[in-house]
């Protein structure tokens, strides 16, 4: 008899690896680095290109080129632990309409050059703009960028300072080492205004210490990020006292500002409680990782699939009202699954992980460094919220779908939206 035709030699794996389905890339491969949920194996490159879900002629092509695999056993592909340098690439994207990123309406400028002239800080006038110029924001360094105000307002973030009503330097009282910055009392009617701008390109999480003396009626305090409020100050009780607070950024072009506002009624009370004065130190930004899909594309350093098929982002998601979402593929048969996957190296000390999900017909199960924390077979109208708290480190988080047990059932996917991974309030 005629012996079966056999691939050759650059087209067969090397033992222990089997040829198995990189959809992403629209090949195979054979390099061992295949997920835990991974079920389809193949000896030779064209069984594995004979997948369904591939086109065949492509994934020849392409995969004599991934066909060389590691001489040691199988590892575990070495996550990404920092903010991305270009776009990510396109996957699977569906006609609709993308939100735009919100933008800052305005740019500040570097920072103003502090001088103490016995004890007091001042501020040269060149280094207090009255408006913000139009360039962009720069991209944030990769890891943690912390502004101390040991030598006023220095290079870590492009800032900007208000005037004739201005932010100073203060040396009688600081949060860490011997410097806080503090706002000037602006007359009735007026603001103080001090802001930081950054391009997060992951998103993040922005601390802060704050103090304050403020009340209503005389004086408010407003935390905002873009224009839009993140937090209203108008009271406190007690002494004043230094406590930490933060704001978390969306990936995109962020301006966080803090706004002192002084009342000009007339009909204030005489006697006024406070002075109206806020103190800010040991302001961090720590990148953290953050998709909410709205741009239409998986950001593929950070983002694999396993398993049957290639996740989709699209509006389809029930009861949406949201924007996009990232969904399992369509059509699965019983016994088959899919798997996104995303690994992420967690900084000190630690963070915590949310997202949310929405499940049609089948099973839903979400894991962290392959133990189970969340499964779920009920069908949902309305996105289920989870969170958990994350020590620092490499981890590696997935989202598995198993189709029901009946085929072509309607809705038979799971929709996943608002990822996010963000370090711990210090």
């Amino acid at each position: 008899p005629t012996p079966p035709p056999t691939m050759p030699p650059t087209h067969a794996p090397t033992e222990p690896f089997k040829f198995y389905p990189r959809y992403d890339q629209f090949t195979c491969r054979a390099d061992g680095q295949h997920s835990e949920f991974e079920v389809h194996f193949y000896n030779t490159l064209e069984e594995c290109c004979n997948h369904p879900w591939l086109q065949k002629t492509t994934c020849l092509i392409l995969g004599a080129a991934f066909t060389n695999p590691p001489t040691t056993g199988p590892t575990t592909p070495k996550p990404v632990t920092s903010p991305p340098t270009h776009h990510p690439t396109s996957v699977s994207t569906s006609a609709s309409t993308v939100s735009p990123t919100k933008a800052p309406t305005h740019t500040p400028t570097n920072a103003p050059i502090m001088t103490l002239t016995t004890g007091v800080p001042t501020f040269k006038p060149t280094s207090l703009p009255t408006t913000r110029p139009t360039n962009n924001p720069a991209i944030a360094p990769k890891g943690q960028i912390v502004e101390d105000f040991e030598f006023g307002l220095s290079s870590a973030f492009q800032w900007y300072n208000s005037k004739p009503y201005s932010w100073v330097a203060d040396d009688t009282i600081a949060m860490s080492g011997a410097l806080s910055m503090r706002n000037t009392i602006p007359p009735g009617g007026q603001t103080c205004t001090l802001s930081l701008t950054l391009n997060s390109e992951t998103g993040g999480l922005i601390t802060y210490g704050i103090r304050h003396d403020i009340f209503m009626p005389w004086s408010v305090l407003r935390i905002e990020d873009n224009g839009e409020i993140v937090e209203t100050v108008a009271g406190h009780s007690g002494e004043p006292k230094w406590s930490v607070q933060s704001v978390t950024l969306d990936p995109g072009e962020h301006e966080v500002a803090w706004i002192i506002w002084r009342s000009n009624s007339d009909s204030l009370p005489v006697e006024e409680l406070g002075q109206g004065l806020v103190w800010l130190d040991a302001i961090k930004y720590t990148p953290g990782l953050s998709f909410n899909f709205d741009l239409g594309v998986f950001d593929m350093n950070y983002v694999r699939f396993s398993g049957v098929g290639t996740w989709a982002i699209d509006d389809s998601q029930p009861a949406n009202d949201d924007g996009l979402a990232a969904h399992s593929p369509k059509f699965l048969l019983p016994g088959e699954h899919s798997v996104m996957s995303i690994t992420y190296d967690v900084p000190q000390p630690g963070g915590k992980i949310t997202f949310g999900f929405v499940l049609g017909m089948g099973t839903f199960s979400f894991y962290i460094d392959g133990e189970k924390f969340k499964d779920s077979n009920t069908p949902s109208t309305k996105a289920t919220t989870f969170s958990y708290s994350l020590t620092p480190g490499e981890h590696k988080f997935d989202w598995k779908y198993d189709a029901p047990s009946i085929p072509n059932l309607p809705l038979s996917m799971v929709w996943v939206d608002n990822i996010q991974i963000m370090p711990l309030l210090i």
